[in-house]
């Protein structure tokens, strides 16, 4: 007897359920032709009863976390665009409200640019414990880095 596919699952066959013609699951789903046989012995022509399953592979884009140095330069163009700093007077120790004039608007426009730019997001909350650079910059690397 010629070796036949398996497309349905033993309970659906036993139900009366129709088989597809063989290889029209794979056709379907865009795969190719069966792979090479895994079954223990030989078998007759036709798909094989255990195809070795296909392997599937996907392309993984690893993404590092820039430099301290780079977020603080990004950091200090955004508090230029934003409010006016000048990014040469930004530093990690700076207080963004007492040294640098960062009023509640304006850092609540810093975050959001600062999410856009660095495609992340910053929990709302979190915002009343950013008194420095430093504190925005340990942020935008710890979910960088998640």
């Amino acid at each position: 007897m010629p070796c036949r596919s398996t497309l349905l699952p033993d309970d659906a066959a036993r139900a009366g359920m129709p088989r597809p013609p063989a290889g029209a699951l794979r056709a379907a789903v865009g795969l190719a032709a069966a792979p090479a046989c895994a079954a223990p012995a030989p078998h007759g022509p036709g798909p094989c009863p255990r195809p070795v399953p296909p392997v599937l592979h996907r392309e993984v884009t690893v993404m590092t976390v820039p430099a301290r140095e780079e977020i603080v330069a990004q950091l200090a163009e955004i508090l230029h665009e934003v409010a006016g700093v000048v990014p040469a007077t930004v530093t990690e120790e700076k207080s963004l409200v007492e040294e640098l004039d960062v009023d509640s608007l304006a850092m609540a426009e810093v975050v959001v640019v600062a999410e856009e730019r660095f495609g992340i997001a910053l929990p709302e909350e979190e915002m009343k414990d950013m008194r420095t650079v430093l504190d925005i910059v340990i942020r935008v690397e710890k979910q960088l880095a998640s």
